[in-house]
């Protein structure tokens, strides 16, 4: 009676998971549609659903351009670390983020402070790195940037976790190639009403 029991819960468990995971999604859909020109929204809710389902600390959304990994969005962190996110960072190995920009893959440090490839700041002290998982945000083979998630704690992502932050990651890939789409019809509808308004005016001229 006891397995039984047992075997219910945790499928109770795993039906909440699911449940949960299917409003966050829904949530952030819901934000998508709302927002055609505007990320933010959709990157502070992408990253407090993320924060809450997969039981982090703390999180942030990083922009690549060029080599380079520029702040979209986090949430609350200590001064010191606020400021080393505001300046951005290069692509490469000594940190988590510009690791999963490399590869192309989640990456997950179980220990940042303990680990030789990562550098190690002031900043990562004052908030207590430990635990990092980061995916990056792809649209094919092009990187757009980096989402990442740290624990003030070591211990490890579940494999579970690290799916649902990729799930999290293709739908900001979907928000950014909406603003940019938006933004390129805009563009585009400016340059017809332009050309419309000239040709009025070649048409009245000839008129006259």
């Amino acid at each position: 009676m006891g397995a039984i029991q047992e075997d219910l819960d945790a499928r109770s468990r795993e039906l909440a998971e699911a449940f949960d995971q299917q409003a966050a999604t829904a949530e952030i859909l819901r934000v998508i549609s709302r927002s055609p020109a505007d990320l933010q929204p959709v990157f502070d809710t992408i990253l407090a659903n993320a924060l809450r389902l997969c039981d982090a600390n703390w999180a942030f959304v990083v922009r690549h351009q060029d080599g380079w990994l520029s702040l979209a969005a986090r949430t609350d962190c200590t001064r010191e670390f606020a400021d080393y996110l505001a300046a951005g960072f290069p692509v490469d190995r000594e940190t988590t983020a510009g690791r999963a920009a490399l590869e192309r893959k989640p990456v997950q440090v179980l220990d940042f402070m303990a680990d030789p490839g990562m550098r190690v700041t002031p900043a990562h002290r004052s908030e207590s790195v430990r635990t990092v998982l980061a995916v990056p945000l792809l649209r094919e083979d092009r990187l757009l940037g980096v989402i990442a998630l740290r624990r003030r704690e070591v211990r490890a992502f579940s494999e579970k976790q690290i799916a649902l932050l990729q799930t999290f990651a293709d739908q900001a890939v979907i928000a950014i190639e909406n603003v940019r789409l938006f933004s390129e019809l805009e563009a585009r509808n400016r340059e017809l009403s332009e050309a419309l308004e000239q040709q009025t005016a070649t048409s009245e001229i000839l008129r006259v």
